[in-house]
């Protein structure tokens, strides 16, 4: 749900919860202290001050509710992949006994039969393991030269189109093509922060990122894209190709399509 829907409700109901009835309370409080001229008493003093804590809670909420709806709007700000009309699903040929050779066949063939739809906009996808723009289940020591893994890098296995189906801008260089496949010159991507990393000083692509002691040319940076709390580093990022299974063979894998309606109901037509 958006902070757009959330947000009304928490502050609705920190209304409807604290400030009415504290409001009420004292109002009622007020009128019966000056009819009874108990004002000045103990009890009369008790019931003030529980009103006045009331109100002082409410207040508190509600800036708390307004602090924790900016912060989220911050955040979806500093998402920079745009989730919106995305259906996400995953298929699991290896599940099924799949070699690697059929099992990319078999992907292949499902994201070519969704991306003729009428109501797709754009596919992608990665290897299916984790979210799909989450974390990697897999880190790799990576580096400039070959005997160099000192840096710790997300590595990511991604097809053709991912990047521009999730909207995320590819800085400098191309996203991953058809002619990415086996037997043809490994190629990487890496995101901006892993750029900095490794060469400081200058552009990354054209240059060799070496992964597991390989060489691949870096073709292309992305931003980075990852959201992360203010305390945590900015996650290193590698991409391969999918369809060369350079470090694995490649099998499963999870879809992200955009559609131009409502993907939930979208779905349904994926699945058939």
């Amino acid at each position: 749900r958006s902070v757009h829907e959330v947000a009304p409700e928490l502050i609705g109901a920190t209304l409807l919860f604290g400030v009415i009835p504290a409001l009420a309370t004292a109002r009622a409080d007020a009128a019966d202290l000056l009819k009874s001229g108990t004002g000045g008493s103990a009890r009369g003093r008790g019931r003030f001050g529980l009103v006045a804590a009331q109100v002082a809670l409410t207040a508190t909420l509600l800036s708390g509710a307004a602090l924790l709806s900016r912060s989220f709007v911050r955040l979806l700000h500093a998402q920079r992949f745009d989730s919106e009309h995305v259906a996400l699903f995953r298929v699991r040929p290896a599940a099924v006994d799949y070699e690697p050779a059929r099992a990319q066949s078999y992907v292949r063939q499902v994201r070519d039969r969704i991306a003729v739809l009428p109501e797709v906009e754009a596919v992608g996808f990665a290897r299916g393991a984790g979210l799909l723009w989450a974390g990697s289940p897999w880190d790799a020591g990576v580096g400039a030269t070959p005997g160099d893994s000192s840096t710790d890098a997300e590595t990511h296995s991604i097809s053709p189109n991912f990047f521009s189906t999730l909207r995320i801008t590819v800085l400098r260089g191309r996203e991953f093509d058809e002619g990415d496949r086996p037997g043809t010159p490994l190629v990487a991507m890496v995101s901006e922060a892993l750029a900095r990393r490794v060469w400081p000083d200058r552009d990354a692509v054209g240059h060799d990122l070496f992964i597991h002691g390989r060489a691949f040319r870096v073709v292309g940076v992305v931003t980075d894209y990852r959201v992360q709390m203010p305390s945590e580093a900015t996650p290193l990022m590698a991409f391969v190709p999918f369809f060369q299974s350079a470090l694995m063979p490649e099998q499963d894998a999870r879809f992200a399509v955009r559609v131009r309606g409502d993907p939930v109901r979208a779905l349904q037509l994926l699945e058939r």
